[in-house]
Formats: C-alpha cells, structure tokens, sequence
C-alpha cells in the first residue's frame, strides 16, 4: 500500500454527469414549465385583486362615475400587479434553476418565456374576473359592455410582461454566475491529473 501524497486531500467528488439534452427532452422540459406557471397564474390574479386599490363608485341619475375622480386607484393596480409579478418571477426564476440542475438546455428558458406571459395574461384574467364578483350590484348591468373604463383589469397591458422578463432575469443571472463552466487546458499547461 503506497502513502498519499502529501498535501493530498482525497478524492475530488466531481459533479452528477450532464444528461445530453434532446428535443424531446427540451419539449417536456419547457412543457412542464409553462404548464406549472400558467396553473400558478390563478392564484397570483386572485391575490392581486385582493392586495390592489379599488376605485370607488358614485351611481347617480343612471350614470357611474368615480366617487374620486383625480383618484390613482387604475395607476396603483397596475403597479401592484407588477410589482406582484415580478416577486413571483423572481422566485419562478430560482425554482427553475434549481429544478433544472442537470438539465440547463433551452427548453426550460423557452418554458420560462412563454409560461411567464402566459401565465401574466392568467394572473390579469382571473384577477379582473374576481373583482366583478364583488362588484357593487348596480353596476352589474354595466358588465355586459365590456368597454366600461372604470372597472378593475390592467389598464397598461405591458405589465403582464413582468412575470416573464423578471423569471428570465433571474434564471439566466444565476446561470451566468453560478454555472461553472468547464475549460480546456492553455495549450502547453501541464495536463490536470486524474482523481
């Protein structure tokens, strides 16, 4: 039996080997990530519509107006709703990266993309619908208009983009900074041993 050599530590636990990515490995991959963000998007448009500012409403000789019309309560829903997005983002972002620890191909940045609109326009939709439950009853009438400026939705439609961008941000910074990345050896450096 030989001694180690001194300064040796030990054997060097190298990382679970990369599975080599297909297409249908990627297109389950981004499939499970849309699927997972879109069911995810209910929820969050549930909670937007409960933490975000409501108008409120004047009915007066058959007409609807604002009870405050220099009110912000549209400006501060929407910022709500991507300030909400982009928290949810953030963490759909990290759980990807950390999900997708052997399998880091295209499908699960494409899944991120996609389910992150997709999941934005679900979040507004659920989170609109919500709100005309609660609705006071009067205006119920006014529901089947549709073009009523008054009633609880995104008022600015790229908001909804915020879930995505902030998911993609997320998951590609880490990539860039924790992923390491293996290089080949300068040409004439001694070649690296063998564990």
């Amino acid at each position: 039996m030989t001694a180690p050599v001194a300064g040796w530590i030990g054997p060097v636990s190298s990382p679970p080997p990369a599975v080599r990515p297909t297409w249908r490995t990627e297109a389950r991959a981004a499939l499970a990530t849309i699927v997972s963000l879109v069911l995810l998007g209910a929820p969050v448009g549930v909670f937007w519509e409960l933490v975000a500012p409501h108008p409120g409403y004047r009915i007066a000789g058959g007409g609807v107006s604002l009870a405050r019309p220099e009110s912000k309560d549209f400006i501060a829903g929407d910022g709500y709703f991507l300030l909400i997005s982009v928290v949810v983002g953030i963490a759909c972002g990290l759980v990807a990266f950390v999900a997708a620890r052997r399998r880091r191909g295209p499908g699960v940045t494409f899944g991120l993309g996609l389910g992150g609109v997709l999941a934005g326009v679900v979040a507004a939709y659920v989170g609109q619908r919500q709100a005309e439950v609660f609705l006071p009853a009067p205006l119920h009438p006014l529901l089947a208009q549709r073009s009523a400026w008054f009633l609880f939705h995104v008022h600015a439609a790229p908001v909804v983009l915020g879930w995505a961008i902030a998911a993609l941000v997320s998951y590609l910074a880490l990539l860039a900074f924790l992923v390491e990345v293996p290089s080949e050896p300068a040409p004439g450096a001694p070649a690296r041993p063998a564990p």
